[in-house]
């Protein structure tokens, strides 16, 4: 179950995102749809007790922007930071 949730949540989410803010859906759908999933999927399909689900989207909220720059520098994803530009590694050396 880990191996689903982790590929639907993560790949699925980025993929749904990226293809979604690329296709001209607005920045509420395309941002949306994946923190939703992110955020119940895990709870729901591993019974987290109440505390559990509390710490996990605590942590959740914590890493997003981690992984959000992380995706804009090193693939120059920049739809996943629709509020902040991040340049890509690309940008900074001058597409060397």
């Amino acid at each position: 179950m880990v191996a689903v949730v982790t590929l639907a949540v993560v790949p699925g989410g980025m993929l749904f995102a990226k293809y979604g803010a690329q296709s001209g859906l607005p920045w509420w759908i395309y941002y949306t749809v994946p923190m939703l999933l992110t955020i119940v999927m895990p709870p729901v399909v591993f019974s987290m007790t109440r505390h559990e689900a509390i710490r996990y989207v605590f942590l959740a909220f914590l890493s997003a922007p981690a992984i959000h720059v992380l995706f804009s520098f090193f693939l120059g994803w920049t739809e996943y930071m629709p509020f902040l530009r991040v340049p890509s590694l690309w940008d900074l050396t001058g597409g060397a």
